[in-house]
C-alpha cells in the first residue's frame, strides 16, 4: 500500500473525470472535452519532463508540473474552441495512452523518450483516423468509453494506494501494471468501458 495526499487526490480527479465520461462522454462532451484536455495534456507534458530528465521523479519537479500546466491549458482551450480539434485530440490521447500501457505490460520500458516518441507517433495515427472516419458520434462514445473506464479504474487504484501516483508515468492503462493483480484492473477496464459505450448509445438513442 502506497497512500498518500496526492494519489488520493489525483485517484478521486480521475474517477470523477472517468465516470463522467465512461457514462455521458457523449451527452457532455462540449463540457467534460475541455477538462479531459487539461488532464491529458498534463500528463503528456509531465511524461515529457520525465523522458528528457529521467532522475528528477515523476510529480515531483516544479519544471514538469509547469510544463503539463501549460500543455493541459493549451490542449483545454483548444477543445473548447474547436470541435473537430476535440475529437481529434481525443483520439490522439487515446492512441497515446494505449500505446505507453501496452509498452509497460508487454516488459519494455514506458518511461523513456523512446516510448514517449512512439506514443506520439500511435497517438498521430489514431487522431488522423479519427479524422478521416468522420464519425464523430460513434468515435466519441467509443473513445469516451475506454478512456473513461480507464481513467476511472486508475484513479481507484491510485487512490487506494495500491499502485503509486507516479505509476501514472505508464499511462492509465499501464498504472495498473504495477499492481500484484493489475489483469483485473483490464478486466475492470473492459467492463466498465462496455457498460459505458450501451449506456451511451442507448441513451442517445432515445
Amino acid at each position: 500500500m502506497d497512500f498518500t495526499l496526492n494519489g488520493l487526490l489525483l485517484g478521486l480527479f480521475a474517477i470523477g473525470i472517468g465516470l463522467a465520461f465512461a457514462f455521458w462522454g457523449f451527452r457532455v462532451f462540449l463540457i467534460l472535452l475541455p477538462i479531459w484536455g487539461f488532464f491529458a495534456g498534463f500528463l503528456l507534458g509531465m511524461n515529457l519532463w520525465d523522458s528528457l530528465f529521467p532522475d528528477s521523479g515523476f510529480l515531483v519537479e516544479v519544471a514538469g508540473w509547469v510544463l503539463g500546466f501549460l500543455l493541459g491549458l493549451l490542449f483545454a482551450v483548444l477543445s473548447y474552441l474547436y470541435y473537430w480539434v476535440a475529437v481529434i485530440l481525443l483520439g490522439g490521447a487515446l492512441g497515446y495512452q494505449l500505446t505507453i500501457g501496452l509498452l509497460q505490460w508487454i516488459g519494455l520500458e514506458a518511461d523513456g523518450i523512446v516510448a514517449f516518441i512512439l506514443g506520439l507517433v500511435v497517438g498521430a495515427i489514431f487522431a488522423i483516423g479519427f479524422f478521416l472516419l468522420q464519425m464523430p458520434a460513434v468515435l466519441v462514445i467509443v473513445a469516451t468509453a475506454i478512456t473513461g473506464a480507464g481513467a476511472t479504474i486508475a484513479g481507484v487504484v491510485i487512490a487506494l494506494g495500491l499502485v503509486p501516483a507516479n505509476a501514472l508515468e505508464f499511462g492509465i492503462y499501464g498504472a495498473m501494471q504495477a499492481w500484484d493483480i493489475g489483469w483485473l484492473g483490464i478486466i475492470a477496464v473492459v467492463a466498465l468501458a462496455f457498460a459505458g459505450a450501451i449506456y451511451q448509445t442507448r441513451t442517445v438513442s432515445d
